[in-house]
């Protein structure tokens, strides 16, 4: 921590300004400031051909400082360390020997051993407790009095329930708090998903608060959640006002979904719900779309080849609460109609009127079926349902394969083979490769490992994001599939993830730069700039017009 002592010197003498700048001549200054970054995760202040920390304040330490206050909500052209810069790396910095404990109980499957009422690994609870603290919740572990003292006693456990009502259906209890505790430090995603993890919600999304984008990106979402009549406005014309349109549509989202408020302002529970309904609508899309098109009976039967149909079946039926029948951890949405999708219907049906094997799905089901699913969202949410415009001629596709399950994937066409090269490699190791990312129209990327390149593969449809499933219903995140990781890595993943490493048409994130273990592409924005660049502006055209082909099972 010899670094952080430095920096905190020159914090406390008021020179810090002065000394950690551009063209600095403090050498040790620098290679201080640096040295700390790196080990905050930054490694491209690394030489590339030295393999050693310099201290020079360059280029590359411009847009890491740069990158870092994006990062933490700080206005700053990375050429000089102010004292709130420095403060706040300090206190990151501060904070890194409690997440690096976590990290390593949370690898090493040691959460259940460790963090419950009454243990007695202090040291492993006082790290827990000061990370929540860190997050804004010192008020509910009573932090003035208790501190870190390594009781996981009625306090910490508050702390614990306050940190997790942002899921108001309480899903989020059965998560470990260390994943959850980590994505704060990630400092990427879309504006809402980020001010959730900053904790400014109530503040910048409020009536009467200044403009601000994030108030946009809200307008947008409940736009897509059908909510737009209420708003009054169509997309093309929302704006970064918080008005009495936007408090009544958030109003009445709330109390379709359970949450009690007058719709000026936003909390936690409302921003995740929000979250959740977006994942979630894609697939009810799709089961609307054949509804209307009249192609349930031809798509939703047992043995039914359309994996992207049933997978969107499957996911509405998770979220009406038949999780179980579907044996939901184990197999999630792999698109397969068999006996637990057939104990799923049957057991939604069975609220009075039917008691008889289940072979398929009919129009008259999948009515009941999407407005049961709809009924938290807004009148006009089924507006945004479009018909797939695709012709042989669509530079988009919809993807599906026998081992991918997650969001329903679209992509480039040209990128498919390399898709079905990626499902052999899953079928071969027995893993399920779940699709979290694909073809990307924006730059704000919920969740993200890294911040988004600006010549991203995702953005041309030559990339996706993944985890994987293995096992029993095990999951393989980014955490667990990171490199330094490898050495616990269980038999389906090495073998999946050093097919990929070895096949010399893909690239696997984890060996990137700045590592991002759940990416793969086949680095076409490197060897072929200028296709890339026309495929962006290809893929824009036909991502906005909806010219994307549908799937065709083989």
């Amino acid at each position: 921590m010899a670094g952080g002592t430095i920096l905190d010197q020159l914090v406390k003498a008021g020179t810090v300004e002065q000394i950690l700048k551009k063209n600095s001549t403090d050498q040790d200054a620098v290679k201080a400031l640096k040295q700390i970054l790196f080990e905050l995760g930054f490694d491209e202040v690394k030489n590339l051909q030295s393999n050693e920390i310099d201290g020079n304040y360059d280029d590359e330490t411009i847009a890491t400082v740069k990158s870092f206050c994006n990062k933490n909500d700080i206005t700053s052209d990375g050429e000089k360390i102010t004292e709130e810069i420095a403060e706040m790396i300090l206190k990151r910095y501060e904070s890194l020997p409690d997440m690096l404990q976590l990290h390593h109980d949370l690898v090493n499957g040691k959460i259940s051993e460790k963090y419950f009422e009454g243990s007695p690994d202090k040291q492993a609870i006082a790290s827990l407790q000061r990370l929540l603290n860190d997050l804004g919740f010192g008020k509910e572990l009573n932090w003035d009095k208790n501190r870190n003292n390594g009781d996981f006693g009625k306090d910490t456990q508050t702390a614990i329930k306050a940190f997790l009502e942002q899921k108001v259906d309480k899903v989020a209890e059965k998560v470990p708090v260390i994943k959850k505790i980590e994505s704060f430090f990630d400092g990427c995603g879309s504006k809402l998903s980020h001010l959730m993890k900053k904790g400014g919600l109530s503040t910048i999304l409020k009536k009467g608060a200044p403009p601000h984008e994030a108030i946009k990106e809200l307008q947008q979402s409940l736009h897509k959640l059908g909510f737009g009549k209420l708003l009054g406005k169509p997309v093309e014309k929302l704006d970064n006002v918080f008005g009495d349109n936007v408090v009544n549509a958030v109003k009445d989202f709330a109390e379709k979904n359970g949450i009690k408020t007058d719709g000026t302002k936003i909390t936690q529970a409302i921003a995740g719900t929000i979250q959740d309904k977006l994942k979630d609508l894609p697939f009810l899309h799709q089961l609307q779309r054949d509804f209307r098109e009249g192609k349930v009976a031809k798509k939703y039967f047992k043995g039914s080849k359309d994996k992207i149909a049933i997978s969107a079946l499957q996911q509405v039926l998770n979220g009406l609460g038949k999780g179980k029948e579907l044996n939901w951890n184990l197999k999630g949405n792999d698109g397969i109609f068999d006996g637990n999708v057939a104990k799923a219907l049957k057991s939604y049906l069975n609220k009075g009127f039917f008691n008889g094997a289940i072979k398929s799905v009919t129009p008259q089901t999948m009515f009941s079926i999407i407005k049961d699913a709809s009924k938290n969202l807004g009148p006009d949410w089924a507006d945004h349902v479009k018909p797939m415009q695709g012709n042989d001629n669509s530079v988009l596709t919809r993807f599906a394969a026998s081992n991918f399950i997650g969001i329903h994937v679209i992509t480039n066409v040209a990128f498919v083979p390399a898709l079905e090269k990626i499902n052999g490699y899953a079928v071969k190791n027995k893993v399920q490769v779940y699709v979290t990312d694909a073809y990307r129209r924006g730059t704000d990327v919920p969740g993200a490992i890294v911040p988004p390149a600006e010549m991203s593969n995702h953005k041309v449809g030559h990339a996706i994001d993944m985890n994987l499933k293995y096992g029993d219903g095990k999951l393989a995140n980014s955490v667990y599939m990171h490199p330094s990781n490898r050495d616990n890595w269980a038999e389906p993943v090495r073998g999946f993830l050093d097919d990929i490493i070895n096949d010399s048409t893909l690239r696997w994130g984890g060996e990137f730069k700045r590592t991002d273990p759940v990416h793969i592409d086949d680095n076409l924005n490197h060897t072929d700039p200028d296709e890339w660049h026309k495929e962006r502006e290809l893929t824009i055209k036909a991502y906005d017009s909806n010219d994307i082909k549908d799937w065709t099972p083989s």
